[in-house]
């Protein structure tokens, strides 16, 4: 039997009986949306915008040159209930990374 979990972000995380999660299928869903939605604007939570590149195994922001790596995005797709504290002192680009995940566009249902 597989239930659906759902995160404070919005997305579905498959547990089969074991509790075995199937977050990187999951997280895969989200990155190919990452990829899907390359160039376009996103807010931060300020109101600022930006845009991005995708580059296969990161993403650099176009307004500085921020790359930041697959890695990041699926450590808060892991983690999503995590202090905003504790998330921006590991993040490399928190409020980026924040950012994209939140989006409506991306954190739809995987």
């Amino acid at each position: 039997m597989i239930c659906v979990q759902q995160s404070p972000y919005l997305w579905s995380i498959m547990v089969d009986n074991d509790g075995a999660l199937k977050m990187e299928a999951a997280f895969d869903r989200i990155w190919d949306r990452i990829e899907t939605h390359e160039g376009e604007m996103f807010l931060q939570t300020g109101g600022m915008g930006f845009s991005y590149e995708f580059e296969g195994c990161h993403i650099t922001i176009n307004e500085n040159g921020v790359k930041i790596p697959r890695s990041e995005f699926y450590q808060v797709f892991c983690l999503p209930q995590m202090n905003k504290n504790d998330l921006i002192a590991q993040l490399r680009a928190p409020y980026y990374t924040r950012a994209i995940m939140k989006d409506r566009r991306i954190k739809r249902e995987a």
